[in-house]
C-alpha cells in the first residue's frame, strides 16, 4: 500500500492534513525540519526512533493509526530514500513575517517546490497537491476574489509563493506531472504557530493569557477572510482526488472580517475564559494587504461540497474552540 507524504506535516495545516488523511484510511509520512513545526503537534504520538543515512525517523501512533516523521529540511529530501508515494502534499513554507527580516530565506519556498515536482516527474510519487497562499493576490481589486484575480504580491514571501505556483504550472504543462494548486485564505484554528513569527489569532490569545494588550497594527480597518484550518485540510484531500491537473482552487469563506472586529470578538471570548485584555493600536505594518475576501465556488463545483466555516455561526463556534484550545491546552500550558 502506498503512503502520502506531507511536507511540513508537523506544522499548522500539515498536522491537520495528516489527521484528515488518516481518517480517510491513508498511511502518512511527514517531512519537517521543525523550524516552524511544533513539538506539541507530534510529541504526544512519538513511540520510537530510528536512523537512516543521517535522517531521523520517528515512529508515531495516533488513534490506532501509525505514521512516520522524518526530521530534515524538505528541500533536502533525497528521492531514492522515499518510494511508493501516492500523493505529496506540499505544506512546507518559510512564513511571511520572516520575509520582512530575511527576504533571501524565501528562496527555500521555491526550492521545496522544485523538489516536490521533480519527485512526481521522476515517478517517485503519483501526484502533487501544492499549497499556495492568497497573499499572491495582494489587496483585492474586487470581491469575492476568484482564481482569475490578478496576482500582485506585496512581499517577498508572496512573490515566492506566486513563483512556486508558476513552477508547478510549468511542470504540469511541460513535463506532464499530475498536480493541483490549493490557495487558502487566512487560516485559523488549534496548533497555529505562536512562537516565532506568530499569526494574529494565536498572538492575541497568548498576549491576553500573559496579561498583555491585544495590539492591532494600523487603524484595524484592514480585513481578512479567516477560514478554519480543518475545512482547508478536508478541501485539500478532496482536491487531491477530484482536482484538475494544473488548476488552482481558492479556499475562503466569502466573508471579510476587519481586524478590529476580530479583536473585539476575541476579547469577548477571552473575557469568558478569565482574561481581560485591552486593545491598543500600533504602527501599520509595511506591505500589509488591506482587503482579502475569497470565494470557494470553484472548489464547490469540483467536489460538490461547501466550506462549513463559511456559515457565520460555524465560524464563531470554531473561533471559540480555537481560543479555548490555547487557553486550556496550548503550548504555554
Amino acid at each position: 500500500m502506498s503512503y502520502d507524504l506531507v511536507l511540513g506535516g508537523a506544522g499548522f495545516l500539515g498536522s491537520h492534513l495528516a489527521d484528515v488523511l488518516e481518517r480517510h484510511g491513508r498511511r502518512v509520512v511527514i517531512v519537517d525540519d521543525m523550524s516552524l513545526g511544533e513539538n506539541y503537534n507530534v510529541e504526544r504520538c512519538v513511540t520510537g526512533y530510528s536512523y537512516d543515512n543521517g535522517l531521523v525517523w520517528q515512529k508515531l501512533s495516533r488513534g490506532g493509526q501509525s505514521r512516520q516523521l522524518i526530521i530534515t529540511d524538505a528541500s533536502e529530501v533525497i528521492m531514492h530514500r522515499l518510494s511508493d508515494i501516492g500523493t505529496i502534499y506540499n505544506c512546507a513554507v518559510r512564513p511571511l513575517p520572516e520575509s520582512l527580516v530575511s527576504p533571501m530565506s524565501m528562496r527555500v519556498n521555491e526550492l521545496i517546490t522544485y523538489r516536490a515536482c521533480e519527485m512526481v516527474r521522476m515517478k517517485y510519487a503519483k501526484r502533487l497537491v501544492h499549497i499556495s497562499s492568497s497573499e499572491v493576490y495582494g489587496t483585492a481589486l474586487y470581491t469575492p476574489m476568484d482564481e482569475q484575480h490578478a496576482l500582485h504580491p506585496l512581499t517577498v514571501y508572496a512573490a515566492s509563493k506566486a513563483a512556486s505556483d508558476f513552477i508547478v504550472s510549468g511542470y504540469v504543462h511541460a513535463h506532464g506531472i499530475s498536480a493541483t494548486i490549493v490557495r487558502p485564505f487566512n487560516m485559523f484554528g488549534p496548533r497555529q504557530n505562536c512562537g516565532r513569527y506568530p499569526a494574529i489569532i494565536p498572538k492575541m490569545c497568548i498576549a491576553a493569557m500573559c496579561g498583555e494588550d491585544l495590539v492591532i497594527h494600523g487603524d484595524g480597518s484592514q480585513s481578512r477572510d479567516f477560514v478554519y484550518v480543518g475545512d482547508v485540510a478536508e478541501a485539500t484531500v478532496d482536491l487531491a482526488e477530484h482536482g484538475v491537473d494544473g488548476e488552482i482552487y481558492n479556499i475562503g469563506t466569502g466573508r471579510a472580517t476587519t481586524i478590529n472586529t476580530l479583536a473585539n470578538t476575541l476579547m469577548s471570548i477571552l473575557s469568558e475564559e478569565g482574561c481581560t485584555p485591552y486593545i491598543v493600536h500600533g504602527e501599520r505594518r509595511k506591505a500589509d494587504v488591506h482587503l482579502h475576501c475569497g470565494t470557494h465556488a470553484k472548489y464547490s463545483d469540483c467536489c460538490n461540497k461547501d466550506i462549513p466555516s463559511a456559515q457565520r455561526d460555524v465560524w464563531l463556534q470554531r473561533l471559540e474552540e480555537t481560543v479555548k484550545w490555547y487557553v486550556s491546552s496550548g503550548p504555554i500550558n
